[in-house]
C-alpha cells in the first residue's frame, strides 16, 4: 500500500474488511476485493488469484517421532478448526482424502483467518487455510503441514467495481496497481 500511496498521493484509500456481501450503492464502496465467483450483476470483475487450501497445525500436536506427511486417517483424532466463510472446506478436504469423520463440523468456528491462524499456532487444533496466508508460519516452523493433501478452491479472489465506475480514475489506478 505504501507503493500505491507514493505513486498516487492524492487518492484517498479507506480499507474495510467484511465477511458479509457488500452493496456498492448502499455502502459507498468504489472498488472491492471479493472472494467467490465472478458473476456479480452490474459489476466488472478481474481475477486476481486462486486459492489452495492446506491443513496445518502447531508442531506440538504431532508425536515426537512423526515423519511428515503423517497418515491422513489421523485427522479423525484432531479438533478441526472452522472458518465461517468456508463452511464446506473440511467436508471437501475429507472427500478429497477419502477419510470419513463422524462430525467434521464439531470444532470451534472463527470469523477471520487471522483468528484461525492464531488458534492453530496456539495448538487448539488442525486448521484448513489458504496456503498463501500461512506461508510465513510454515517457513518459521510455527505451523507444519502434516498431510500431503492440498485442495484448490473452486472460487477465487477478484477485484470488483460497478460498471459505472469503470472510467473512474481512482478505481482504474487501484485496479491496475493490484
Amino acid at each position: 500500500l505504501g507503493d500505491f500511496k507514493a505513486t498516487w498521493p492524492d487518492i484517498q484509500l479507506n480499507l474495510i474488511t467484511q465477511t458479509r456481501e457488500f452493496n456498492f450503492d448502499r455502502e459507498g464502496i468504489d472498488i472491492a476485493i471479493h472472494f467467490g465467483e465472478d458473476n456479480l450483476p452490474g459489476c466488472v470483475t478481474h481475477r486476481l488469484m486462486g486459492e489452495t487450501l492446506i491443513a496445518v497445525c502447531a508442531p506440538k500436536l504431532l508425536k515426537e517421532n512423526d515423519d511428515l506427511p503423517i497418515a491422513r486417517e489421523r485427522v479423525r483424532n484432531c479438533t478441526l478448526l472452522q472458518h465461517s466463510t468456508r463452511p464446506r472446506a473440511w467436508q471437501d478436504w475429507l472427500a478429497a482424502t477419502g477419510v470419513a469423520v463422524v462430525d467434521e463440523l464439531a470444532g470451534p468456528r472463527f470469523e477471520h483467518f487471522h483468528m484461525v491462524i492464531q488458534a492453530a499456532v496456539a495448538g487448539l487444533g488442525l486448521a484448513l487455510l489458504p496456503e498463501f496466508l500461512v506461508r510465513e508460519e510454515l517457513e518459521s516452523g510455527r505451523l507444519v503441514a502434516p498431510f500431503d493433501v492440498s485442495i484448490p478452491n473452486q472460487h477465487a479472489y477478484y477485484v470488483v467495481y460497478p460498471k459505472e465506475k469503470e472510467n473512474n480514475f481512482a478505481v482504474r489506478a487501484f485496479r491496475d496497481w493490484l
